[in-house]
């Protein structure tokens, strides 16, 4: 008895191998979202990043363009959450903390240790 179906591993692998271009657009977005404010706490990134390795090292994407597109979707998405949190500022912190979900993460007090924290370490913090 096997956990894997290996003829429904090879029809996704044929799948994916036909509509290539759709995997490279889903790496692109998950490396996005996986970035982003505040859709990062949910999505998971590594999952994209595995998944992408595994299919370029079976030979069905390109490595090159599966590099380029979750180096493009986690720029892009660290870039849009930079432009939101300037421009929006504090506002958007505390819309987020009215949320159900993403309220229990983005509060007061979360957002004072933050702030002490980068005030502390200053820009090493970001590496």
């Amino acid at each position: 008895m096997s956990f894997v179906d290996l003829d429904a591993l090879k029809h996704m692998t044929a799948i994916l191998g036909e509509h290539d271009h759709l995997a490279y657009v889903v790496l692109f977005l998950g490396a996005f979202f996986e970035t982003l404010i505040p859709t990062s706490l949910f999505v998971l990134g590594e999952v994209f990043f595995i998944a992408g390795a595994l299919l370029a090292g079976m030979g069905i994407l390109n490595v090159w363009a599966v590099l380029a597109a979750l180096y493009a979707g986690g720029m892009l998405g660290d870039n849009a959450s930079y432009w939101l949190g300037r421009h929006f500022g504090v506002g958007l912190f505390e819309y987020l903390a009215r949320l159900p979900v993403v309220g229990r993460l983005a509060h007061r007090g979360n957002y004072r240790r933050g702030v002490a924290f980068f005030e502390r370490r200053g820009a090493i913090a970001v590496f």
